[in-house]
């Protein structure tokens, strides 16, 4: 499980051995959310996905303190994810007053992980495409499903069925509705584009 820990603004990293966590063990993958400045009593968000028990995959809200706040994406190494590999996915997500950048992963292998999320600072829902373990730059591919999803709201869910039949629902404020969008209808199923 990932947990943001809110004052001072750290990720903790609980692993545990046993079908009820009575026994676990829990790390710091990222001991500094906020940046250069300090935010406190602030909602971070996160998700996490492991394609197997030893290769869990993070996407969270880095950077709260600054003016544009970051996503990342951490991909631990080991069980522990006491020395992830880390990696921005968007150095733009929000803004001092708006922050609401929910996201959400889905990873149908261990080098092919998917995500979504909703960037407060251009109003828009973002579907992305990893195509190694790590998600480098270089293998990020990323499109934008909606255009006009407002400031603020704009969460987000996502299942893959397969790597090409990846499913999205998200919140948009700006119509006050809810959305459904099946990847698998695209022009290019893996990464959602039309």
């Amino acid at each position: 499980a990932d947990n943001m820990d809110s004052d001072p603004p750290v990720m903790k990293f609980v692993d545990c051995n046993d079908a009820t966590c009575s026994t676990s063990s829990i790390t710091t993958p990222d001991s500094d959310l906020n940046g250069t400045s300090t935010v406190t009593n602030f909602g971070l968000s996160g998700s996490i996905y492991c394609p197997a028990s030893i290769d869990c995959k993070i996407l969270y809200l880095d950077e709260v303190g600054e003016a544009t706040p970051l996503i990342t994406f951490a991909d631990c190494n080991d069980t522990d994810c006491d020395a992830p590999a880390l990696q921005t996915v968007d150095p733009d997500c929000g803004t001092t007053a708006s922050k609401d950048c929910f996201m959400d992963l889905y990873c149908p292998a261990a080098d092919n992980c998917k995500y979504t999320y909703h960037d407060s600072a251009a109003s828009d829902v973002f579907f992305g495409d990893c195509a190694d373990g790590p998600c480098t730059a270089a293998t990020q591919s990323e499109i934008t499903i909606d255009s006009t999803v407002a400031l603020q709201g704009g969460k987000t869910a996502l299942y893959c069925v397969t790597s090409s039949q990846c499913k999205v629902f998200y919140h948009d404020i700006t119509d006050g509705d809810v959305s459904f969008v099946d990847c698998a209808a695209a022009g290019t199923p893996e990464t959602c584009a039309t």
